[in-house]
């Protein structure tokens, strides 16, 4: 009699999109982390912070402190997206400036695919912000050269 090979386990569903709320004052993520996280925030308002420091702060607050503001996030607005799609560091701190309402999605995760798919707008401001921050590094390239 032959034996049956063994029933492959189906895999495991992936995380769904985590609702999330913030207060003013709150860090979101911190520049350094290592993160396969996406987010897009529903409500409030952020800052994004840059610190120059090498090495970083060790803290998230020592990191928050000793940075500087170089933009702000109003909703719908995507970020951690470059964390998510490249395994990156992050290459920014955020931080709560009203309360927020943000929407987490973590790389294994397909339902953001499902989502841009359904939203395809999400997918374009997504790319927007990528080739908007690409840009920025290609200017301040240029004025360091000059």
């Amino acid at each position: 009699m032959a034996a049956e090979a063994p029933q492959a386990k189906p895999a495991a569903a992936p995380p769904k999109p985590e609702k999330l709320k913030f207060e003013p004052g709150d860090i979101i993520c911190a520049q350094g982390e290592a993160s396969r996280e996406l987010y897009l925030l529903n409500s409030g308002k952020l800052e994004v912070l840059f610190c120059e420091l090498d090495p970083l702060p060790k803290t998230k607050e020592e990191i928050a402190r000793k940075s500087v503001r170089v933009a702000v996030i109003e909703e719908p607005g995507p970020f951690g997206e470059l964390a998510f799609l490249l395994r990156h560091p992050r290459t920014a701190t955020i931080r709560v400036l009203e309360d927020a309402q943000v929407t987490k999605f973590v790389a294994a995760d397909g339902a953001f695919h499902a989502m841009i798919a359904k939203q395809p707008k999400l997918g374009v401001d997504f790319c927007r912000n990528i080739l908007k921050r690409y840009t920025v590094s290609l200017q301040g390239i240029s004025e360091a050269n000059k």
